[in-house]
């Protein structure tokens, strides 16, 4: 997928709308998270801000969702879930140096 087919997908309305629920689904699972795990502060301050403004930053994350090329719009819930994860620590600003 080009460059700007992935920018065509992020502004998909009906893709924004699968990340905005899937990342309300991870941000409820990282605040239950132990507090013990690695990031959970950053990680839990990010949960917060998706379940507070879940549109807007379901629009900042389906750009890093649809960064992965093998992401299209026909992409199975699962995948997008599994991408949503992957990407939630540097969204977090966990790891960042």
């Amino acid at each position: 997928m080009s460059y700007t087919d992935q920018n065509t997908l992020a502004f998909n309305d009906a893709f924004v709308s699968r990340v905005e629920i899937g990342a309300v689904i991870v941000a409820i699972t990282v605040v239950a998270e132990p507090k013990q795990t690695d990031g959970h502060d950053e990680r839990a301050l990010f949960a917060g801000q998706v379940l507070r403004d879940s549109r807007d930053q379901a629009k900042a994350l389906a750009y890093g969702v649809a960064a992965d090329p093998s992401i299209s719009a026909d992409s199975i819930d699962s995948v997008l879930a599994a991408r949503l994860s992957t990407i939630w620590n540097a969204y977090a600003g966990f790891g960042a140096v």
